[in-house]
């Protein structure tokens, strides 16, 4: 998903851009791919409301980061698993990444 995935440097558009981010209506977050957003700029025609300050200076931002992405058509999506060091899923990651923070007695 273009506007809750974290598909950009590692980081969601939602990370990258708090400001901007509550002027997306909750429909076009839920929808909008990464490619259909990219295409003719759509992700712009996303933002509804007035932008302040913040969210103006994160939209042009946004604009520097995302004029720079080139999808590659036919070349499958990487999924890479954040807590393991090889970037594989493995059940032993998932179970230690479910119990950090937690105290062992």
């Amino acid at each position: 998903m273009f506007w809750s995935d974290k598909w950009l440097h590692g980081k969601s558009l939602a990370d990258l851009a708090p400001s901007l981010y509550p002027l997306v209506a909750k429909r076009n977050i839920k929808r909008r791919i990464v490619q259909d957003a990219l295409v003719n700029n759509a992700w712009i025609r996303d933002i509804k409301g007035s932008l302040s300050a913040a969210a103006l200076i994160e939209y042009f931002q946004l604009w520097d980061l995302l004029v720079e992405v080139e999808l590659s058509p036919g070349v499958e999506d990487q999924h890479i698993w954040m807590p393991s060091s090889l970037g594989e899923y493995s059940t032993k990651s998932a179970y230690r990444r479910f119990f950090v923070g937690s105290v062992a007695f």
